[in-house]
């Protein structure tokens, strides 16, 4: 039960009820009373929650026993804390079948066997009750202050659940998804405790159970109680939970402004460890400039800087993590803090993902990252770190976006490598796929050297020349039109070719009539041909479209 929850037998004890009497449910007094109110019709259930104190002048006892027995045993259902009766104004006494139904359910009725003032009674209750929350309140708001102080002398997150289990009295629990997990006080074999244990927060993440990660979430357990949890967040990350048992919702809203300091406290923690494993990882981290300079003579020596074991297979993946900022006077203080905050917030993903990197910061707006399996083989190993960069960069790009105002971040990587030292080679791949993502951002964001297809081809040709003569021989008819006019053509053109041809599919998501586009294709072909008559012809103009698109750094629609 909730420590500061009013109860039916602090009731008993105001004044006002100086003439009331027990009449049953002795066994119940230790109810917890959330709040007061009156209601005298038989269905009762929809106007009822747990905790309520019902007030009543008795009206449904001229019933016939049925309906009083429902009455009750409807408030006895939905956790109401009592029943108070009043006599003298619409009945005068109490059937026996209600009082022999609320003392077997241990349920408290209270007579007063003269009338009352039901005003009298809400306001006195409903001022306590509000008097406690109050107080509950400048209870939380002290611990908050506590919590503050502490986090200033201490870095272990078991300060904070001593500090929290200290002033709830309930067991407290950190779910971690880069760290062990901590229980306090310790947790026992017992089958209550295993489950606690046994609790996974990446299950739940992945359940999507915390919707935004910033709401608690509330998990009953097996054998009784509730296990109420608070979403730790680091540059918009879930990377752990804070959580204390407790009984029930009320005394869940109750804990909530503890486990919202709590939290906090701990994303404040874990925070600083990061920075400090990123400033000690930046200190010793030599194994790019290494593989990049070439002073790593040999596949053993490589092995031997990434803290790989000697003679192992896996595989390596390069990729590059571009800032841009848009301008503005403080156009070099917002990047400086964003170069700042990302190696934190990459290693801070890849714990969180269980991936094993080396970080290197070119730039302020450059950022080499090289992830690393081993073991399994190689085609398991590239399975495994395409999978793992995948979901790091969703994750960053999703905090750039929703935390970095007036900055965007870009991300490409090259082709997986069995040998460390092929690591150069593939940061060339990167740097080639992120110059191509910059010229067309159709692509995406986060962008894969090996699923570049043709763009590959048209970035490794040196001659601008010889590319720009071959979009002019095969759009420059288009290209000599009116920009608005060059504009539509192209933009229809794209996508007719990415439909195969299909008018129905190419006008509805282009959102246009299938007239508008009738008039579109027969002006093209007035200037370039049906594009569909020759297959060469088609894939010369797919072709001609991306070098296109690569050559003037945008879409076709943009320009």
């Amino acid at each position: 039960m909730n420590v500061t929850d009013l109860q039916v037998r602090d009731i008993l004890q105001r004044p006002l009820f100086a003439g009331a009497r027990l009449a049953a449910g002795s066994r119940g007094i230790g109810r917890p009373v959330g709040w007061v109110h009156v209601i005298e019709i038989v269905r009762n259930a929809p106007f009822v929650r747990p905790h309520d104190l019902i007030l009543t002048t008795g009206l449904w006892l001229k019933q016939p026993v049925q309906d009083r027995l429902d009455y009750v045993r409807q408030l006895i259902v939905q956790e109401a804390a009592g029943l108070i009766l009043e006599l003298g104004t619409s009945i005068d006494e109490v059937a026996v079948e209600v009082l022999d139904l609320a003392e077997e359910h241990g349920f408290p009725v209270i007579v007063f066997d003269r009338p009352v003032r039901f005003s009298d009674i809400t306001q006195d209750i409903h001022g306590l009750i509000l008097g406690r929350r109050r107080a509950s309140q400048d209870q939380a708001d002290r611990f908050a202050r506590r919590l503050q102080q502490l986090t200033l002398q201490h870095s272990d997150i078991a300060a904070v659940l001593r500090l929290l289990h200290a002033d709830t009295g309930r067991q407290t629990v950190f779910y971690s998804l880069l760290e062990p997990d901590r229980h306090h006080p310790p947790l026992a074999a017992e089958p209550g405790q295993r489950e606690l244990a046994g609790l996974e927060l990446r299950e739940l993440e992945l359940a999507g159970r915390f919707g935004d990660g910033r709401a608690p979430l509330l998990l009953p357990l097996e054998l009784g109680g509730q296990l109420l949890l608070r979403p730790v967040l680091g540059y918009g990350q879930l990377l752990a939970a804070v959580g204390l048992v407790v009984e029930d919702s009320e005394e869940a809203e109750l804990r909530s402004p503890y486990l919202e300091a709590a939290a906090s406290a701990a994303a404040a923690l874990t925070l600083r460890t990061q920075f400090g494993r990123e400033h000690e990882a930046r200190r010793q981290d030599r194994l790019i400039p290494e593989l990049m300079e070439g002073k790593a003579r040999s596949e053993e020596q490589a092995r031997s800087l990434a803290g790989l074991a000697a003679g192992g297979a896996g595989a390596a993946l390069a990729l590059l993590l571009e800032l841009e900022a848009d301008d503005g006077e403080d156009r070099g203080d917002r990047l400086e803090g964003a170069a700042r905050d990302l190696p934190v917030l990459l290693r801070t993903l890849l714990r969180k993902h269980g991936l094993r990197g080396s970080l290197h910061a070119e730039s302020a707006s450059l950022t080499r990252l090289l992830l690393l399996a081993d073991g399994g083989g190689f085609p398991a190993a590239e399975q495994r770190l395409l999978g793992g960069a995948r979901r790091v960069l969703e994750d960053a790009l999703r905090y750039a976006g929703e935390q970095l105002g007036g900055m965007r971040l870009r991300a490409a990587g090259g082709k997986a490598r069995a040998a460390l030292l092929d690591a150069p080679a593939a940061f060339r791949e990167a740097g080639e796929a992120l110059e191509i993502a910059r010229r067309v951002p159709e692509l995406g964001a986060a962008v894969f050297y090996h699923e570049l297809g043709a763009y590959q081809l048209l970035q490794a040709i040196p001659d601008t020349q010889l590319l720009g003569g071959y979009v002019q021989d095969h759009l420059g008819p288009i290209l000599q039109l009116e920009k608005e006019a060059r504009r539509q053509l192209l933009e229809t053109l794209d996508m007719y070719l990415k439909c195969f041809g299909s008018k129905h599919e190419t006008a509805r998501r282009l959102f246009i009539h299938r007239q508008t586009l009738y008039n579109r294709m027969e002006r093209l072909t007035e200037l370039i041909g049906d594009p569909f008559r020759e297959p060469h012809k088609r894939i010369g103009l797919e072709m001609a479209l991306m070098a296109y698109k690569l050559r003037s750094g945008a879409g076709p629609s943009a320009r």
